[in-house]
């Protein structure tokens, strides 16, 4: 593979490698990391055989129905303490492509999800590579649905998913939504280490406000009111005694309401 990547034109903070076929591109971007690349290098397969998803689940990627990327980042000083915020900085990233489509549709699913009309349209997993108990670089791996077939009817779904053909009633290219994306990110990351980032999380945080289902590390599953988002990116809830919770590792479930 060519780890140096080939310029995208009008995106000069980025450099792409583009693969017919990988095991994990945030593999393919910890590794490249690990050999000291600079930020920017973004892999992109048309197909993965073994990419991952949170809690050690697959991600299926099929060719031509799907977007699977990753993009390598090296956190700045100021970016040190908020490293929590990357997922949400991709998450809102895709979130503001697609309201160029329909205002106001997608929604940033905690910790690291993109919902449109309640149901799953992408994943994000963020990895980082540390030495000497620092984080010396950031994978943040994406995975679109673009069409149905990226749905296989056998795959076991945690979550109700759908794909942007089927939500928005149009077609992506793959290539044009990925620069459509790192577009964005490069907008965004200058905020991330802000409260004007947080609030934007806040803004698009799927059912805030409401109650949901939230199951927690341990497997309990409890209904509590959605807050916010803590500048550590944890979550903030209320339960139904009134009592306030912090999850820092739990899966949403979905609307309670």
């Amino acid at each position: 593979m060519n780890i140096s990547g080939t310029a995208i034109p009008g995106l000069e903070n980025f450099r792409l490698v583009l693969l017919d076929e990988t095991t994990s591109t945030n593999d393919d971007c910890l590794r490249a990391a690990e050999t000291g690349e600079a930020e920017g290098l973004v892999v992109m397969a048309k197909r993965q055989i073994r990419g991952r998803g949170r809690q050690g689940r697959s991600w299926y990627t099929a060719a031509g129905a799907s977007l699977a990327f990753s993009l390598l980042l090296r956190p700045k000083a100021a970016e040190a303490d908020c490293l929590g915020r990357f997922s949400a900085l991709a998450g809102l990233a895709l979130v503001r492509v697609l309201d160029q489509t329909l205002p106001g549709v997608a929604g940033v699913k905690w910790p690291n999800d993109v919902l449109v009309g309640g149901r799953k349209v992408c994943g994000i997993l963020p990895e980082a590579f540390w030495q000497g108990g620092q984080a010396q670089a950031l994978v943040l791996g994406m995975g679109v649905n673009l069409q149905p077939e990226a749905l296989p009817a056998d795959l076991e779904l945690t979550f109700p998913a759908s794909d942007l053909c089927s939500a928005l009633g149009r077609d992506f290219n793959p290539q044009e939504l990925l620069i459509a994306i790192l577009r964005e990110v490069d907008a965004l990351r200058p905020a991330v280490p802000t409260t004007d980032f947080l609030a934007l999380w806040n803004q698009r945080l799927a059912w805030k406000g409401e109650l949901a289902r939230v199951r927690s590390s341990t497997g309990q599953l409890v209904r509590v009111q959605i807050l916010g988002v803590n500048p550590d990116g944890s979550l903030l809830t209320r339960e139904p005694s009134g009592r306030e919770r912090i999850f820092y590792s739990a899966e949403l479930e979905g609307s309670a309401g």
